[in-house]
């Protein structure tokens, strides 16, 4: 019964999730990121993640929606999502790009679960496909 275009119909961030976007912010900020571009899922809670970071307007993005709903969609997916990665590889210039997605999607590109709050620092090639990552946790 959710609609993506009403938050009132979804789960979204309560106080721990909002504290817990906050400080990935500031950690983030701490580590040199003074601004990004910031891409989010359509999905409220990940649009409220991704705006209190505080580190850019964030854009929703289509290919970091969920697919849980539609588990065959996986790989087709993670295509598009290496196909965004690949593109906007070509005009972030020095800023960083964050994507803000659900554990599905993370799971499908990297082959590995994350806890909630969890990051990820990849190395992708030039396709946007995955070389190597580094699993971050989430800050405290």
């Amino acid at each position: 019964g959710y609609s993506l275009q009403r938050c009132e119909t979804q789960r979204n961030l309560d106080d721990e999730g909002r504290a817990q976007s906050i400080r990935i912010g500031q950690w983030l900020r701490a580590q040199g990121v003074k601004e990004a571009q910031v891409y989010s899922s359509i999905w409220c809670r990940c649009q409220q993640t991704a705006e209190l970071l505080r580190l850019g307007k964030a854009q929703v993005e289509p290919s970091l929606a969920s697919f849980f709903d539609e588990p065959q969609q996986a790989a087709a997916r993670n295509h598009s999502l290496q196909r965004f990665i690949a593109q906007a590889l070509k005009t972030k210039g020095s800023q960083a790009l964050i994507l803000v997605t659900h554990h599905v999607n993370i799971y499908e590109f990297m082959g590995e679960n994350v806890g909630s709050g969890d990051l990820v620092l990849a190395k992708v090639d030039a396709r946007g496909k995955m070389l190597s990552y580094q699993r971050i946790a989430r800050p405290e």
